[in-house]
This record gives C-alpha cells, sequence and structure tokens, in this order.
C-alpha cells in the first residue's frame, strides 16, 4: 500500500519563516507483528528515523538514523510513499515542513554499539497500541491507515509474511 500523494499534514504558524526538512522513517517489523518505536526521555513514540543529511538518499538515510537511535540492523522491503508534517521548532523560531519518506524494513540483528543517541529508548509494540502513544498525529494516522482502514486491511498479515520469508532466507 502506498501513502496518498501530495498528503500534508499541519499548518505553519503564519508570520514566522519556513523550511523543509527531507527525512526517512520506518515501519520497522519483528516477527511478532511488533513494530519498534523511540521515544526520548520517555516521551511518547515515534518511528525510528530523522533527517536526510548531505550526500544521503533516503535509505542510507534511514539505515544510519535507525541505527543511531536504536542498534538495529534493518533491511528495508518496500517504500511505502512520502508524507509532509509541518512543525514548530521553538528553539529556532521557525517552522519546518518534514518531507517523510517511508519505508517497510524488519530488522535483522541488534548492534548495541551502533547506537549513539543514548536519550532515545526502542521500545517494540503491537499497532493498535503504538497507535494511542505516538506523538505526532500524523504517524498514527500513518498506521490507522496501514493497518485497520479498509485498503490497509491485509498489510499486517502480508508485511509479517515477507518479514518472516526475509528471515528465513
Amino acid at each position: 500500500m502506498l501513502l496518498p500523494k501530495d498528503i500534508q499534514f499541519g499548518q505553519p504558524i503564519s508570520g514566522l519563516p519556513q523550511k523543509d526538512r527531507p527525512g526517512s522513517y520506518g515501519i520497522i517489523l519483528n516477527a511478532n507483528g511488533q513494530l519498534a518505536l523511540v521515544s526520548v526521555n520517555n516521551s511518547p513514540y515515534f518511528f525510528p528515523g530523522g533527517g536526510i543529511d548531505a550526500g544521503e538518499n533516503p535509505v542510507m538515510a534511514l539505515h544510519r538514523e535507525v541505527m543511531e537511535e536504536t542498534g538495529l540492523l534493518i533491511e528495508v522491503m518496500d517504500y511505502l510513499g512520502t508524507m509532509n508534517d509541518w512543525i514548530f521548532r521553538k528553539s529556532e523560531q521557525i517552522n519546518v515542513n518534514r518531507i517523510g519518506h517511508y519505508y517497510l524494513a524488519h530488522y535483522m540483528e541488534e548492534r548495541p554499539l551502533g547506537k549513539v543517541e543514548d536519550d532515545h529508548q526502542l521500545h517494540w509494540a503491537k499497532p493498535k497500541i503504538a497507535i494511542a502513544s505516538m506523538h505526532d498525529p500524523s504517524q498514527s494516522w500513518l498506521l490507522n491507515q496501514l493497518f485497520f482502514s479498509d485498503e490497509g486491511q491485509n498489510f499486517l498479515e502480508t508485511s509479517l509474511s515477507a518479514v518472516n520469508q526475509a528471515t528465513k532466507g
């Protein structure tokens, strides 16, 4: 299932500067149908991932961000699409439009020495629990679309099948 084209969440705050920030985020499943989620200092959850640095493509950025935040080595399985989300950064007094590239992935192994962001904690949760615990409404919406909408009804089953095949291969 792909995301609808040109989906935009939120609105910029009028009168403040704006900038785009491309990023990559992972819908990372384990063989039990649980999602890898991250919190910062016990905040609500968000998907592992973050900004795309100079010289990186979205997949490279996803691998790096997931490793830094969680210590997980992942395999990207499918591109789900792009979802944009306006956020306000208080520290900079700026509107940031996160241009998020979303991927389905599964984790292959844990590499604790690769985790460098000590304030990030990895959590595993079933999709239904994750929806209610997400920091960003846009990411809750995405989980609902992928796992519980009419269009995404078979997404979890199909994804788990693919994860199980990938871990056996």
